[in-house]
């Protein structure tokens, strides 16, 4: 699975890498991928699963996905 990850949220990934690829051993949930990385749930706002708006509660990923998480942004 090819992962991208928003903003901060890179500062928790190995490395703090924006992009990394995650071997899974079938169709796996997000949230338990996200979870091995030690990303924050909390932080993670937004999901795509192959350009498609996704919760993260209800994603299953497979090797061949492009996922990204993004934490919500906030300007002023």
């Amino acid at each position: 699975m090819h992962l991208r990850l928003g903003a901060h949220l890179a500062w928790y990934a190995p490395d703090r890498v924006s992009t990394l690829q995650v071997d899974l051993a079938g169709p796996t949930p997000l949230r338990r991928v996200a979870e091995g990385l030690k990303l924050p749930l909390g932080e993670i706002a937004l999901v795509t699963v192959n350009d498609r708006l996704t919760p993260l509660d209800d994603a299953i990923v497979r090797d061949d996905d492009r996922v990204a998480l993004y934490p919500a942004v906030c300007a002023g």
